[in-house]
């Protein structure tokens, strides 16, 4: 299971998005047009706020595999800066649940995956859900309900 359709639909519309603000705020300054200064200051917090949210958002690819004893979630975030891959790797006898929560109103999602330990509950760090769709979400949301206690 994967989202790489998903994932790459994002990726464009981010890089669409910011290179379009990015250009215009350069040409604002280049062309030897005048510009009202707010039509630039909207444009520079434009730049920043993409970058932000596409960040920050949870917007990641997500591949999920499952073998006997083991189930895998590799992912990476789909920001091109600072892109780092990682996976987890969970036996099954010790999946104890999973969570996924919103944010913003339902605006960003993440997966919160827990594990039994000798010490107790553990909790690994976020995934973000956003650039899955509702039925790719819905799978693996299925897949973990067969699979938790």
């Amino acid at each position: 299971m994967n989202n790489k359709k998903t994932s790459s639909r994002y990726i464009q519309l981010f890089a669409g998005s910011w290179l379009i603000a990015l250009t215009l705020f350069v040409l604002s300054f280049v062309l030897k047009v005048e510009v009202n200064p707010l039509f630039q200051y909207l444009l520079g917090f434009a730049i920043v706020t993409i970058a932000l949210v596409f960040g920050q958002g949870g917007f990641y690819y997500i591949e999920v595999e499952s073998e006997k004893e083991v189930f895998r979630i590799r992912f990476f975030n789909l920001l091109p800066v600072g892109r780092e891959y990682k996976a987890m790797e969970i036996p099954l006898s010790r999946f104890h649940k999973y969570e996924v929560k919103s944010k913003f109103g339902g605006l960003f999602h993440y997966l919160y995956l827990f594990e039994e330990t000798g010490r107790g509950l553990a909790k690994y760090p976020p995934i973000g859900f956003t650039a899955l769709r509702k039925d790719e979400r819905a799978i693996i949301v299925e897949f973990l309900d067969k699979i938790s206690r």
